[in-house]
């Protein structure tokens, strides 16, 4: 059987300030009623109350570990792209420094120094493959936190469907469905950003991985003239290969963009729960 305090958490699913208290002592009362004249009553109320009071703390833990955890995640990936942004600009410059000293010793014609720097870029090539790997496993984190994110605005939204046909916090149901509602549109729009990021990294890894295999075992014999050739033609991919770096770069810097984004939401769910649970007063 449900209490009368645990029926109305369960309908409006906010608690205001002193909710909890405010339920501890109403169970209290009614388990010291002069009512309750034998033993069985009073034992039977007790285990309801203690049912009540689970149920409230309960429903009060998952609502913060929710919100707890949005946040959490959220601050970690803009932790995560801000790190790498500043890996990708010390690599890029690093790639692009060694791309030019080949440069330099092709026009030389030094077979020999073009080979050696080749092999430089081969191995900071690897290294990047697996960065790059390891960006796609966090594009894809980052799709199954957003699916979190619905799950939990579809959640609310049905609650204030509920809220509305039992007529509970009847003077701003709308306007919690409006905020909820928002919230949803921004979680699908962050979803939908994120499933194009990881599907871009994924095109640029496949493109790296080609690059790669086909530059590691390449040698570099008779040079011929700088723009002409099969050397040239290989030289060309070592740029495109750059180029796939580069664009990670302004991927990362967007990723940030949309990282503050998120959290700028974060803050304003959490005003908007607690205006509603000023307003539930």
């Amino acid at each position: 059987m449900i209490s009368r305090s645990q029926n109305q958490i369960m309908l409006s699913g906010y608690f205001k300030p002193f909710d909890f208290l405010q339920v501890i002592v109403s169970e209290i009362g009614y388990i010291f009623d002069p009512s309750l004249k034998n033993k069985k009553m009073y034992t039977m109320k007790i285990t309801k109350t203690i049912l009540s009071l689970s149920f409230v703390l309960t429903t009060i833990i998952t609502n913060a570990q929710i919100n707890l955890v949005e946040k959490a995640d959220d601050r970690k990936d803009l932790a995560v792209d801000r790190a790498q942004k500043e890996r990708d600009q010390k690599e890029i410059a690093a790639f692009q420094a060694d791309l030019t000293a080949i440069e330099a010793s092709w026009k030389a014609g030094d077979a020999n120094k073009v080979n050696a720097l080749k092999n430089q870029l081969v191995a900071a090539m690897k290294r990047e493959i697996e960065q790059s790997e390891n960006k796609l496993a966090q594009d894809k984190k980052e799709i199954r936190e957003d699916n979190a994110e619905i799950r939990s605005d579809n959640r609310e939204i049905r609650r204030d469907r509920r809220d509305s046909r039992v007529g509970v916090d009847v003077r701003d149901d709308a306007r919690d469905k409006a905020r909820d509602k928002a919230d949803h549109r921004d979680d699908i729009r962050d979803k939908a950003d994120d499933v194009n990021d990881k599907n871009e990294q994924a095109g640029r890894l496949a493109r790296q991985k080609n690059i790669y295999e086909t530059l590691k075992a390449y040698h570099f014999a008779n040079l011929g003239e700088f723009s002409k050739g099969e050397a040239a033609t290989k030289r060309m991919l070592v740029n495109e290969f750059l180029e796939t770096m580069q664009r990670d770069l302004v991927e990362t810097y967007e990723e940030i963009s949309e990282d503050k984004r998120e959290l700028r939401e974060d803050r304003r769910e959490t005003r908007d729960d607690r205006s509603e649970r000023r307003e539930r007063k």
